[in-house]
């Protein structure tokens, strides 16, 4: 099997990896300020289609030899600000880094299928992790929101069900395990039915 072929399907696990367990709330008022942060952290996300590239220094590496870039460098007043990957090397990006201006990673962008919209976000602060939105129908909505705690470890998952743009079920996590799920069954916005997990 040659090494582009392995590369590539290896590529395709790690995104496999990304869409498994869409799988995170206590209280109503502790639902009401998610969902606040949720909003503000909503105008932050998504750089692809927001960033000037042709207003950036751009630099290109062939990895495999093929004659065609696969890893893409952006900076802007010689800071790196975006790096664009082509992971399974077809010509397509797979994933965009944003970085903020002190170096640390602000965003990832996964492109999952090749229509060129993100289908899945991870937003840093300090280059760790505290959420994941993802797109389950590769449409450009994200119906599913991951929020991680300091150490990485999941804490609280959000679904929007129904697609409606609300979120209707709460998972909250320990070490790990699902302990708790919230669902909002009435359609005001907090959860009303609180169900424990033994």
């Amino acid at each position: 099997m040659c090494a582009q072929h392995v590369m590539k399907k290896a590529a395709q696990w790690v995104f496999v990896g990304l869409m498994v367990s869409f799988s995170g709330c206590a209280s109503r008022q502790q639902t009401t300020d998610d969902a606040v942060q949720r909003s503000d952290r909503q105008q932050q996300r998504v750089r692809h289609g927001n960033v000037n590239f042709a207003q950036m220094e751009a630099r290109g590496f062939d990895i495999n030899g093929d004659g065609q870039p696969d890893v893409l460098y952006y900076a802007k007043d010689g800071v790196v600000r975006v790096v664009r990957y082509d992971l399974d090397f077809d010509g397509r990006i797979d994933m965009d880094v944003y970085y903020s201006a002190d170096g640390s990673i602000d965003e990832r962008s996964y492109y999952l299928n090749d229509d060129e919209k993100v289908d899945v976000i991870g937003l840093y602060e300090k280059d760790l992790l505290v959420e994941k939105y993802v797109s389950i129908d590769f449409d450009g909505h994200f119906p599913v929101v991951k929020h991680y705690d300091s150490n990485g470890a999941l804490l609280r998952v959000e679904r929007d069900s129904d697609g409606d743009g609300h979120t209707d079920v709460w998972e909250y996590y320990d070490a790990g395990e699902l302990v708790r799920v919230a669902r909002d069954t009435d359609g005001d916005g907090a959860p009303d039915q609180v169900s424990e997990i033994q």
